[in-house]
């Protein structure tokens, strides 16, 4: 199994980023979500891609259950176009009249994804987008699972959500969680 992630600063590309508020727009007020691809480069993680939950996905108030087929079908497409050079990096998913902060049932499946020798992501990513005003202002925060010194057990990190290097971002179109 890969050694878990060291990387502290989580870059979100403009286009990627605003694909995922489109999504939370859309299907606001109900959650939706998706999956995070890309790399690691040095203490950053870099999106390159994100896959949405689907046209099958069920959307509720407090959580949603994606089109896992057609998520599948969706990666597969992009690694084979990207002949293998990325990874699975975690979760991405909304909590529309909600802070971006992860909750107890949000953490679950990021156990499960550290713990799976097959997703191959020991410490998995959420990012979150929250609206806790339901005013379409939307704020972001990312969090990585990482192990804590005491051996096998697991504690949530927050990590800085960071633009490119010199490259606009909608980040503007957010607010700060910490503000």
């Amino acid at each position: 199994m890969p050694e878990p992630l060291t990387a502290s600063r989580l870059i979100v590309p403009e286009g990627v980023l605003d694909i995922m508020l489109a999504e939370a727009r859309a299907h606001f007020p109900f959650e939706t979500g998706g999956v995070l691809l890309g790399h690691e480069r040095g203490r950053r993680l870099v999106v390159s891609h994100q896959v949405g939950a689907g046209p099958k996905a069920l959307h509720e108030r407090t959580s949603f259950t994606p089109d896992r087929d057609w998520q599948y079908a969706q990666i597969d497409l992009i690694y084979a176009h990207m002949n293998g050079n990325l990874a699975y990096l975690g979760d991405w998913h909304t909590h529309p009249g909600g802070a971006p902060k992860p909750s107890t049932t949000d953490r679950v499946p990021l156990h499960r994804t550290a713990i799976n020798p097959a997703c191959q992501c020991p410490s998995p990513i959420m990012l979150i987008l929250g609206d806790p005003d339901r005013d379409g202002h939307w704020a972001a925060a990312a969090h990585r699972l990482i192990r804590s010194a005491r051996g096998g057990r697991l504690k949530t990190t927050r990590l800085v959500l960071a633009p490119p290097r010199g490259k606009p971002t909608a980040t503007n179109a957010l607010k700060d969680p910490e503000e």
